[in-house]
């Protein structure tokens, strides 16, 4: 996608070129655009002593370098896009503090430096601090502390200006009152020296009071001391000529698309800037809002607004398992607040809570009229998250009023419920999901079961009829939904059918409580059934990542047999071949167990297919093929893009493996963490976290926050709720009817904590935990049972024996009450290392000097393997390169990684036969025999071959970091105790039929540089033997391609036996049919007595070998027989070789006069073409016997046969043959034709360029 650019910009004599998507709060065009997503603060101000109707209704978000959208008096009503700073010296230098264009940021046409702290723990507190890093000379900082005033509606910013006295600071804003920019009215009031800005504007029909009018929106922006200038002016008018430095004339008064800038600081000083709100227009109430708050002095109304939100964490549960842990508790409390900011301040709207406070990717959505757009509205899914928050920290109150919410806005006559919402009910989008229809059941549920809160009881606006309606709704409307929780597609969903069972028995529980017993009945037997169709409903048994899973929506019931259209371009595709996580609230609403086979093979495909880890943890995407995210590049989802990993999807599994005793990067404590790394400074979770490695102009950061909705409310829940959930050892959001309808509940269990290595290369694993039982029993795997002792703290530790392979530990303590005990289990790799040998780091170069293509793509370190090791898993081996940098995948290959082509070749001694030519593109040969391969991409996959290139089996390939590593079937590769190996690592190439990357004596785009012939190997790294570099393994002249010895698997423990092989004799020429003798010496150069096979091969083909067995030193001659009838005549490769060394040589043979050879001479080829021509290659085919023959002739490309005839000639005559080709399809780059008989060939390469 063309990034798009909404202006060409202004650029300011000796300063910066302004230059970017909706710049911000002054444009140079007469349109505005609301801010990007990207928010690190979300301030408004809160006291728990104070009712909430009574609380001031200012809320805004910062961002970096500006405030954004401040809302007022709902927060669903926007009244401005952006509220920043300009610094100007008087002589063409201006720098403005904000700026939406990601790829400008640290240039000379965006040079400023924008960080955003939260200062405060236990308040929501941000500071900016804003440098001018890059241009020279401009030595200022701009530092700003952001709160909210506790007794008034107004915000304020604590402004401090470190800069010489040539510099001007101003304040700029884009008033968007009323929800939209385009009816604006502003003037300028108060004294010359002291003015302050004031506006009015007015709501549509979009968002209105609750009698249906508008709201009259008034505004007052002034400072401690006023503005010594300002001006107010329309988008495109003189004001934005302050973007070059140049102060502008000054206008009074504008209408329409208003903006404003008024002076704060000439030279370095400090300031206090405010904004006031005010109802009915009066702007006069506005300005008291401001000047009233400044009259107070920012350092009282700071200690108010940091005392309100103090007096709300004071009334809320801390969990132990973020208490003690500084950060942990920080972003804990951070997630906390945001979730009470956003919600409601109204009495007539407690309980509606927003998804966001905030528009994701708004840069490039038009503001001048009511927003339908963002995240600013209420929907009943992300609500209940919000509750769950609330009710597992003890906010009742808070949770309470989000169910009265529900049931009285968004609720509809029918029992279904509106898909979202603004505050006053007004549905935005109009489909129903049957989760969000669901919901309210739950949380009225959960209030009643937990709180004793019932419908009819007279305490909430809620009753019975409500529950009723909703129940029936859905045991009518079920299971099918017209969209699950990803709002996109209709049919079954795991998901939504389980939001459904666990809402039919909770309203079930209520109608019991109520006395109404056949409600009961039938709404169970409801659920009972929605539960039996369930897998038939939506999981594969046919699919193509494994025997049974749950597919993320089946359309018509038939997983296997039914396809999907995905949303934002996703495509269209197999149901059986989209699969998300969201199956994991079965689990979480207790309708299946954790241990449920079918939910852990499903998670296997699930991590498998969508499933990335980050450098701040692991992460998953919504679904396969996800369009919903920046695009490729990076710049702005436009109704089409790549879905992003999503963080509350790492807290969801944490849930889950609460559960199933998850250990290492999965346990619950390491996955809470990684939802803290995933937020940005300002401890603000987005809905989306950059999910790759690959630089983009953009600058997105691998495992942090995209431009999508931030911060996202449900994100910050689900940090609340999963804190909390350690706490109790199991999900707290599920509702313990459900469980124990379904049997699914984990009993009275006592705390219990177990914590295993995911593998171990040795006969044992110690397994640790904690738990609050007095004893703790431990099955090993072999059926043994170990009783560890339980410390005072709980702790335990043992070590338990290993078999090969997978081993399932299962820990046990005895229930609270009763006779049953409680399980965890955990599973434990045991591996025997099979060879671990390391590679020097920075040897990517193949025989010394090739260089990398030179597209971004390809970064240093790409095709270097630092490390090689094989394990032995039992029925299985994985044959591991760790890459110096992480791999990347710039293609999108599902199996994570797409640049490099690793090779593994393994020679068997105690087999015959095998093959020196390595694989079709590596374009060299072995220095002995091997005798299976394996060949590993990221677009490909595994494929197990013999020497001949036959598939024998295929594996598995995964990403772990920098390893790439790759799973293939024990019984495809037998024993490797005395095998010999050879890794390597090529590029990978699509487009080229071999799939290898070329190299070329010059590097290009695509194509490595440093070939100094057509003899070049075309691999980048090689582990060696010991003794023998890199060089001298790949090394290769214009006469003989490298020859590559193999290392045997000894070398990688231990001093093994080296065998060297030197003094290689044969005749230098011969006449074909003759018995040739060709001889060499074999020396022990290792340290220890070994045996090893000497093989004689002939043009690559093995064609004797013997066995020697040496001591350390001693040497040996070896000699073989070879009849060289069958050979053409021409030159021959000779080679003598060990599993550790080769020598070759050649041998010229003569016709046998009697073979009646054809010649291949006069070849002719074009020097060049462009792809899409058709070109002709033609020779000579001369018969050189004594009598008429028949003999096929060849016409090949790059070693693919394309066309064979049989010729008939006469002794000693000649014909002329010409073969065609046409070019259309094929790849740009050089191409090998050649012509050939059973007795001669001849080549010639010939360069395609792109015919575009």
């Amino acid at each position: 996608m063309q990034r798009r650019k909404f202006i060409t910009g202004f650029t300011a004599t000796g300063g910066l070129s302004l230059v970017g998507v909706a710049e911000g709060s002054l444009t140079a065009a007469e349109t505005s655009y609301w801010p990007h997503g990207r928010r690190e603060g979300f301030v408004t101000a809160y006291d728990h002593d104070v009712a909430m109707s009574d609380l001031p209704r200012v809320w805004y978000t910062i961002t970096a370098g500006a405030i954004a959208e401040v809302r007022f008096p709902r927060l669903d009503l926007v009244n401005t896009t952006a509220v920043e700073f300009v610094v100007t010296d008087g002589d063409g230098y201006a720098a403005r503090t904000y700026d939406i264009d990601k790829t400008d940021n640290g240039t000379d046409v965006d040079p400023v430096d924008r960080q955003v702290t939260m200062v405060e723990e236990d308040a929501l507190v941000f500071e900016q601090t804003i440098t001018d890093g890059v241009t020279p000379g401009r030595d200022w900082t701009l530092t700003v502390e952001y709160i909210a005033d506790s007794d008034g509606n107004a915000l304020l910013a604590d402004v401090t200006f470190d800069a010489a006295s040539e510099y001007d600071l101003y304040v700029a804003a884009d008033l968007a009152l009323g929800h939209g920019t385009n009816a604006d009215q502003a003037s300028l009031a108060g004294p010359t020296a002291s003015k302050r800005i004031v506006g009015t504007g007015s709501s549509d029909e979009w968002i209105t009071k609750p009698d249906g009018s508008s709201y009259e929106v008034a505004t007052a922006l002034t400072a401690t001391d006023g503005f010594d200038w300002a001006t107010v002016d329309t988008a495109g008018g003189e004001i934005a000529s302050l973007l070059s430095g140049t102060v502008p004339q000054t206008s009074s008064s504008a209408s329409g698309n208003v903006q404003v800038a008024g002076r704060l600081l000439s030279g370095g000083g400090e300031t206090t800037l405010a904004m006031g709100f005010a109802q009915d227009g009066d702007a006069d109430d506005a300005t008291a809002a401001a000047q009233d708050a400044l009259s107070r002095g920012y350092a009282s109304v700071r200690e108010a607004y940091v005392s309100g939100w103090q007096s709300y964490l004071d009334g809320t549960d801390t969990p132990a398992s973020v208490a003690e842990d500084a950060a942990l508790r920080a972003q804990y409390n951070a997630s906390l607040m945001s979730l009470k900011a956003g919600e409601s301040k109204h009495e007539e709207f407690r309980g509606a809570s927003v998804a966001a406070p905030t528009i994701p990717w708004g840069q490039i959505k038009v503001a001048d009229s009511a927003a339908r757009t963002g995240y600013a509205h209420c929907w009943p899914r992300d609500l209940y998250h919000v509750f769950t928050a609330l009710e597992a920290v003890g906010d009742v109150e808070g949770a309470t009023h989000a169910t009265e919410y529900l049931f009285e806005y968004q609720q509809q006559s029918d029992g279904s419920v509106k898909q979202n919402t603004t505050f006053d009910g007004t549905e935005r989008w109009g489909t129903v999901q049957m989760d969000q229809v669901a919901s309210p059941l739950v949380m009225a549920y959960q209030l009643f079961g937990r709180h004793d809160i019932a419908p009819s009881d007279g305490d909430v606006s809620y009753d019975y009829r409500n529950v009723r309606l909703g129940a029936d709704y859905v045991a009518d409307n079920g299971p099918r939904s017209p969209q699950e929780r990803w709002e996109e597609n209709a049919g079954f969903s795991p998901q939504s059918m389980a939001a459904q069972i666990a809402g039919l028995i909770c309203a079930a529980e209520l109608a019991d409580h109520e006395g109404h017993a056949a409600d009961a009945d039938r709404w169970r037997s409801a659920a009972d059934d929605f539960s039996s169709q369930l897998e038939s409903l939506t999981v594969s048994d046919d699919g193509p990542f494994g025997d049974r899973y749950f597919v993320r929506v089946c359309p018509n019931g038939d997983p296997d047999g039914s396809s999907i259209t995905l949303a934002n371009g996703g495509g269209t595709h197999p149901a059986n071949e989209v699969v998300d996580p969201s199956f994991l609230e079965l689990v979480r609403f207790g309708v299946r167990s954790a241990d449920d086979p079918l939910v852990r093979e499903s998670l296997r495909v699930v991590d498998d297919r969508i499933r990335v880890d980050t450098p701040n943890g692991p992460g998953w995407y919504r679904y396969s093929h996800d369009g919903y995210g920046q695009e490729g590049d990076g710049s702005p989802w436009d109704g089409t893009g790549v879905g992003r990993l999503w963080p509350f999807l790492t807290g969801e599994r944490a849930e889950y493996e609460l559960l199933a005793g998850g250990t290492g990067d999965l346990s619950p404590t390491t996955l809470l963490e990684t939802m803290a790394n995933f937020a940005n400074e300002g401890r603000m979770i987005s809905e989306q976290v950059w999910d790759r490695s690959d630089a983009t102009e953009y600058d997105w950061a691998f495992g942090e926050g995209t431009g999508a909705a931030t911060p996202l409310l449900w994100c910050s829940a689900q940090f609340v709720r999963l804190a909390h959930c350690i706490d109790a050892g199991r999900p707290v959001e599920t509702p313990s009817a459900v469980a124990d309808h379904f049997d699914t509940s984990p009993g009275n269990c006592p705390l219990l904590s177990v914590d295993a290595p995911d593998d171990v290369d040795g006969d044992s694993a110690t397994i640790t935990g904690t738990t609050e039982a007095d004893s703790v029993r431990i099955e090993t795997p072999g059926g043994d049972v170990l009783e560890p002792t339980v410390a005072a703290d709980g702790s335990f530790s043992a070590d338990v024996p290993l078999a090969i392979g997978e081993n399932t530990v299962t820990v046990s303590v005895r229930e609270t009450d009763g006779d049953g005990r409680c399980e965890e289990s955990v599973t434990v790799e045991r591996f025997e290392r099979v060879l671990r040998w390391s590679d020097p780091a920075g040897d990517d170069v193949g025989p010394g000097d090739y260089t990398y293509p030179t597209r971004p793509v390809f970064e240093d370190g790409d095709f270097d393997i630092v490390e090689f090791t094989v394990r032995d898993r039992g029925s299985s081996y994985r044959f591991a390169a760790t890459m110096a940098t992480e791999p990347t995948n710039p293609w999108e290959f599902d199996t994570g990684f797409g640049k490099q082509y690793l090779q593994f070749y393994v020679r068997d001694p105690s087999a015959t036969g095998g093959s020196t030519e390595a694989a079709p593109g590596v374009n060299a040969t072995f220095a002995s025999s091997y005798h299976t391969r394996i060949l590993a991409d990221g677009e490909n996959g595994v494929r197990v071959q013999d020497s001949t290139g036959d598939r024998v089996a295929t594996g598995s390939v995964t990403v772990d970091g920098s390893e790439i590593g790759v799973e293939v079937p024990k019984d495809a590769i037998g024993d490797l105790s005395s095998a010999s190996v050879a890794a390597l690592v090529a590029g990978y190439d699509g487009t080229n039929s071999d799939y290898t990357r070329a190299v070329r004596s010059e590097r290009s785009e695509w194509t490595f540089g440093g070939a100094a012939n057509e003899n070049a190997p075309q691999i980048l790294d090689v582990i060696t033997p010991p003794g023998v570099s890199q060089s001298a393994a790949l090394a290769y002249t214009s006469e003989s391609r490298a020859s590559i010895p193999l290392r045997q698997v000894s070398d990688g423990s231990g001093d093994p036996a080296v065998f060297d092989v030197s003094s290689l004799e044969h005749p230098s020429s011969a006449t074909v049919g003759d018995a040739i003798t060709v001889s060499a010496t074999v020396t022990n150069t290792g340290d220890a007595e070994g045996t090893a096979t000497i093989e004689l091969a002939v043009d690559g083909t093995v064609a004797e070998s013997t066995t020697v067995t040496l001591s350390p030193t001693a040497s040996t001659p070896v000699s073989f027989e070879f009849d060289t009838s069958g050979l053409t005549d021409g030159s021959h490769a000779v080679t003598v070789s060990s599993g550790d060394d080769a020598t070759s040589g050649s041998i010229d043979l003569a016709g046998d006069e009697s073979a009646h050879p054809f010649a291949v001479r006069n070849f002719d080829a074009p020097s060049s073409a462009a792809v899409g021509d058709r070109i002709y290659v033609s020779a000579d085919i001369v018969n050189e016997g004594d009598e008429l023959t028949t003999k096929p002739v060849e016409f090949r490309v790059d070693g693919a046969l394309r066309t064979e005839t049989s010729i008939q000639l006469h002794e000693n005559s000649t014909r002329w043959v010409q073969f065609d080709l046409d070019t259309s399809g094929m790849a740009a780059g050089a191409h090998t034709v050649t012509i050939s008989t059973p007795d001669d060939s001849a080549s010639g390469s010939v360069p395609f360029t792109d015919g575009s």
